[in-house]
């Protein structure tokens, strides 16, 4: 497989767990002393400013049901379809080139990833953030 802009993804660690996000969509990558409390959506640990915008941060920790007290590292902001949003981790690792891709689910992973990036040497599935978001969202509502 050669090099595609739709195979390169940004390796994270979040909850102890190493995932993948989708290149394309990061926007960028922040400190977490750039996160706010103030003006935080409902079960958000704050907002970081984008360009004068709010953008609610959403802890990527959970979607492994790791505690989320934990001492995140970074934010990566994400240029979504329907929305600025941005989500914490531990840790962001590396940039990688997926060498081939396995759809979710032929994996066997979860609900909220798309597909599997598989590289020399590792693998981890990427995930759907915005079908996370959705199913993060609704869960808090309830």
């Amino acid at each position: 497989m050669s090099f595609s802009p739709h195979n390169a993804v940004l390796v994270v660690h979040a909850g102890g767990k190493q995932r993948a996000l989708d290149l394309r969509q990061v926007a960028e990558i922040r400190g977490t002393d750039a996160v706010h409390a103030a003006g935080s959506v409902p079960g958000s640990p704050g907002v970081v400013h984008r360009n004068g915008v709010r953008v609610p941060v959403y802890d990527l920790r959970a979607s492994v049901g790791a505690p989320t007290a934990s001492d995140a590292e970074a934010v990566v902001v994400l240029d979504l379809p329907d929305r600025i949003a941005a989500v914490m981790v531990d840790a962001v690792c590396d940039v990688r080139i997926a060498k081939s891709r396995l759809f979710a689910a032929e994996a066997g992973v979860g609900k909220g990833d798309a597909w599997v990036a598989a590289w020399e040497g590792g693998e981890a599935p990427v995930l759907d953030v915005t079908s996370w978001l959705q199913v993060y969202e609704q869960n808090r509502a309830e």
